[in-house]
């Protein structure tokens, strides 16, 4: 064999090993205090977990493990021990190693593997509240229902709930371009609902889907995701089409969007009052002064039967969210995220912000676009 040759095929078998140690991943980690013990690597699959591999420790704790990433995509994995979990994203070619002292879920360290350092962050949020969510549901659950402390439980419950969404979205939206936004998007609540569960939620979705579907088009979650995304979508037109195509009762377009707390509220729901149907969006320069006008109004004329139904055009959850609390908004206030592109605005035409509709008590459209300063006036009128 000439030495040509002989360069020739040793040059392939170098080429041959690098590229399978490219799509391997290796584990080297120390669990102290777990002597000799047994460690398990699992593969989260979009159905199913399955074992890959076992490892013991030695007598300091240590162990490894080597994985093949053969579809060179991103995955996720559980490392177990002792029924305790840590969760990693793994990607081809990483080097990590994993650190634990006392409980492994809570105290660990993971360098190397950027997915699973955004999945501790992600772990670390949601441990945070959970003990209290759980603590509150349980009290709750054992309160007579006539009992005042129910009623702030409920109100505890709602508001560390949200807070701890507001904190999930955050991560979503910051790691948007990382398959760890899509483990965060399937997360559950203690009680084992889904934090992302309503049509409002489905802007995230989305966006993450948008995201990643270029950069990890043949990752399974990514299309699962897809898959979810489409589903969602054709759900929406249908509901919008079936709205548009009932008959309605009413002199004017009924309305159903979700509130603060997803729960879908009708404009109709109001029949009977003089109703405002006003638009706005939460981070327009002058919608706190306006809402400061608009709550003196209302303040004055609520119990006469002027009521006032707020569709907000924002895309921004949180930020909606938190308008109408810091600004205490006391009437409906509902948003469905899709902007200008809402059925809402459609419906009613609504060219430009601020809009309003006044709807009389025998169900007319009597005055559109009132500007606040005549809207006293209007009222007069029809109450």
């Amino acid at each position: 064999m000439t030495g040509k040759i002989k360069l020739l095929l040793l040059a392939v078998s170098l080429l041959a090993v690098s590229c399978g140690r490219g799509d391997q991943v290796t584990i080297k980690g120390t669990f102290s205090g777990v002597s000799e013990g047994p460690v398990y690597l699992d593969r989260i699959g979009m159905n199913v977990t399955h074992l890959v591999d076992t490892a013991l420790t030695d007598a300091k704790g240590r162990f490894s493990f080597t994985v093949s990433l053969t579809d060179k995509q991103p995955a996720f994995f559980n490392l177990r021990c002792k029924d305790q979990a840590i969760v990693l994203l793994l990607s081809p070619g990483e080097k990590v190693e994993v650190k634990s002292l006392g409980n492994l879920a809570n105290n660990y360290l993971v360098e190397g593997s950027p997915g699973s350092e955004e999945l501790k962050e992600l772990n670390l949020m949601l441990l945070s509240n959970r003990r209290s969510l759980d603590s509150l549901a349980y009290v709750y659950q054992t309160l007579d229902p006539q009992d005042t402390a129910m009623h702030s439980a409920l109100q505890q419950y709602t508001r560390l709930f949200i807070r701890q969404k507001r904190d999930i979205i955050g991560f979503v939206v910051r790691h948007a371009t990382s398959l760890s936004s899509v483990y965060a998007l399937y997360q559950r609540m203690p009680n084992g609902e889904w934090y992302f569960r309503d049509s409002r939620d489905m802007v995230y979705f989305q966006m993450v889907a948008d995201s990643l579907q270029t950069r990890y088009p043949q990752s399974p979650h990514v299309v699962s995701l897809l898959k979810d995304v489409k589903q969602m979508n054709d759900n929406v037109a249908l509901l919008e089409m079936l709205e548009k195509a009932a008959v309605s009762s009413l002199g004017y377009p009924d309305v159903n969007l979700p509130d603060v707390l997803g729960n879908r509220v009708k404009m109709s729901s109001l029949d009977g009052n003089v109703i405002l149907l006003d638009f706005w969006v939460s981070d327009a320069p002058e919608s706190r002064m306006l809402n400061a006008e608009l709550q003196q109004i209302y303040s004055a004329y609520h119990e006469k039967g002027f009521s006032i139904y707020q569709v907000a055009l924002d895309t921004d959850k949180f930020r909606w969210i938190t308008a109408v609390q810091e600004q205490r908004l006391p009437w409906i206030s509902v948003c469905d995220f899709k902007g200008m592109n809402s059925p809402a605005v459609r419906t009613y035409n609504v060219a430009r912000l601020p809009a309003n509709v006044l709807i009389d008590r025998q169900r007319e459209i009597v005055a559109r676009n009132i500007p606040m300063d005549r809207l006293e006036a209007e009222l007069r009128k029809h109450l």
